[in-house]
């Protein structure tokens, strides 16, 4: 359940970037939060929509996740990412899964710091700095839960480059939604 949550948002973040033509179903539209332009991706199958800046690169195909989008970014060798998996729960509300992923999460990474968990409308949020591979990283993430299903959308970056996407990578979070 909310063990997978922690140890995904950890990794994709190692792998290759994206294809952007991947994801036929992102659409550009307004946004409602700023006068940027995003593109709307929506999973029929999982149930979800979310948002993402229209310059990132969507990929539908990337291994152990529903969807994974990275920002433009130099290489790095870790590519900041925001990555959304779909768990089934027994979780009743976002506050108990939150609850048990913070409750599991220091048995999943190496020097596991809770920095904030708050409840913004209907997402759960919750951010915390750990390692991977010896790397420190920053992890945003968003949590949804309805009738069993909680989706859940990861911010995964580098401390170096954490703060300057935090409130993007913030608001793409909030933008996570049952489709």
């Amino acid at each position: 359940m909310a063990l997978a949550l922690t140890s995904s948002a950890l990794l994709v973040g190692c792998t290759g970037v994206a294809d952007p033509s991947a994801a036929p179903s992102a659409q550009p539209s307004a946004s409602a939060s700023d006068e940027a332009q995003v593109q709307e991706y929506v999973d029929e199958e999982s149930g979800f929509a979310i948002d993402f800046p229209q310059d990132w690169e969507v990929d539908a195909d990337a291994q152990g996740v529903a969807v994974r989008a990275l920002p433009p970014q130099e290489e790095t060798g870790f590519a900041d990412n925001v990555t959304v998996i779909v768990d089934d729960t027994t979780a009743g509300t976002k506050e108990q899964y939150l609850d048990t992923a913070l409750s599991s999460a220091p048995t999943l990474v190496d020097d596991f710091e809770l920095v904030r968990r708050e409840v913004v409308g209907d997402v759960g949020l919750f951010e915390f700095t750990a390692s991977a591979q010896g790397s420190p990283l920053h992890v945003l993430v968003g949590v949804v839960v309805v009738d069993g299903q909680a989706y859940v959308a990861s911010f995964t970056a580098t401390s170096q480059t954490y703060d300057e996407r935090r409130q993007t990578a913030e608001r793409v979070l909030r933008s996570l939604r049952p489709a």
